[in-house]
């Protein structure tokens, strides 16, 4: 059985930034215009509204997303997504202090 798809709470940013970026990418085309407005009302709303919507209740939404809009094999190439935004992240944070 497969593990159930899970999302670090505190990079729900990359992760909403990862799912934009897949959704809206023309190469890929992936999503629909209905899943696309849908994952913008929720961007939105975080932005908007961020006292309604901490950061487990935006993984939550963000997984649901995932699983109506997005076909099952694609949860492997999001994680290396993010694996990646993670590593430049740091490479981006260990420069900054070398600079320093």
């Amino acid at each position: 059985m497969p593990r159930p798809k899970q999302m670090n709470d505190s990079e729900v940013s990359t992760w909403l930034a990862v799912l934009l970026d897949t959704a809206f990418d023309p190469a890929i085309n992936a999503v629909d215009h209905k899943g696309r407005a849908q994952l913008l009302a929720l961007a939105s709303d975080f932005t908007h509204y961020p006292d309604d919507f901490p950061s487990p209740r935006r993984a939550e939404l963000l997984l649901r997303w995932v699983d109506i809009w997005l076909p099952a094999d694609w949860w492997p190439r999001l994680q290396n997504r993010v694996r990646k935004r993670r590593s430049r992240a740091g490479a981006d944070k260990s420069g900054a202090a070398n600079d320093a």
